[in-house]
């Protein structure tokens, strides 16, 4: 599960239960350096999140229930987190202000990492569904290329899985 997963939906929780709860949030994100970095490495993780990539990977599932599923709560929940850590920033975007740089980079970072995540789910869907009809030689080349695809992809997200 990715590292932003649930978080907004404690938040929401925490907020629902008294409105005047997100101006303690405000504040604690303001104050608390502990609460600071924890809702920083949770923009940047919900920044590093691409949901065209999750709907792929979703793809994956056996059927299309479980497939829509998957989706739909991963997407929700990121749509919750995102705007719930937004209302606690006072921002219109993530990784503005002291970011600008780190979503700068990010971006650009995205511009390689997303088409690894394409050839990714590609070999995964071929080796699942074609492995008997591949000769040994076919198989052993695409797992190997999915290892890498799985290491790089890992060294880049690094921290936010």
């Amino acid at each position: 599960m990715p590292g932003w997963f649930g978080v907004g939906s404690a938040l929401l929780e925490y907020t629902s239960a008294d409105p005047s709860n997100i101006l303690t949030l405000q504040k604690m994100h303001e104050e608390w350096p502990f609460f600071h970095n924890f809702i920083s490495a949770v923009q940047m993780a919900l920044f590093k999140a691409d949901t065209d990539i999750m709907k792929e990977y979703s793809r994956l599932c056996e059927d299309r229930i479980t497939e829509t599923l998957c989706f739909d709560l991963l997407e929700k929940e990121f749509r919750v987190t995102e705007s719930n850590i937004l209302v606690t920033i006072q921002d219109s975007r993530l990784l503005s202000r002291d970011y600008l740089g780190t979503r700068n980079t990010l971006k650009s970072r995205n511009h390689f990492l997303k088409p690894l995540n394409y050839i990714q789910t590609i070999l995964l869907q071929r080796l699942r569904k074609e492995k008997s009809k591949l000769s040994e030689e076919e198989t052993q080349l695409a797992q190997e290329t999915l290892l890498r695809t799985i290491k790089a992809i890992a060294s880049s997200i690094r921290n936010t899985g």
